[in-house]
């Protein structure tokens, strides 16, 4: 009967001793999946998008970066009658929305 009593202590200590100290689990990826499926998304970045009046804008590099790539397509296909690359990067679509001006400015003055 104690051979008994100490086998049955063996095992209950070592099962406390299973929980107690046992390493925290690797990461299972099946539980991350779960996870990231159920978690809330990230609220989207929103762009504030202005409303252009293509004849009024006055061109400068200040108000012209205030635009979005959209505005300063608008803007040049009213203004210019050109397709801008929405590819590029905005500093450049500036640059060639200034260049356009300064081209029909220069073009008005020798008319």
């Amino acid at each position: 009967m104690t051979i008994e009593l100490v086998i049955g202590a063996v095992i209950v200590a070592a099962v406390v001793a299973y929980f107690l100290f046992r390493q925290p689990a690797q990461e299972n990826p099946v539980v991350e999946a779960v996870n990231a499926v159920t978690t809330e998304p990230e609220p989207a970045k929103v762009e504030t998008v202005v409303e252009v009046d293509a004849k009024t804008v006055k061109v400068t590099k200040a108000s012209l970066s205030k635009l979005t790539k959209q505005g300063l397509e608008d803007l040049a296909k009213a203004n210019y009658g050109v397709d801008l690359d929405k590819r590029k990067k905005k500093d450049e679509l500036v640059k060639e929305v200034l260049g356009l001006a300064k081209a029909e400015k220069a073009a008005l003055k020798k008319a």
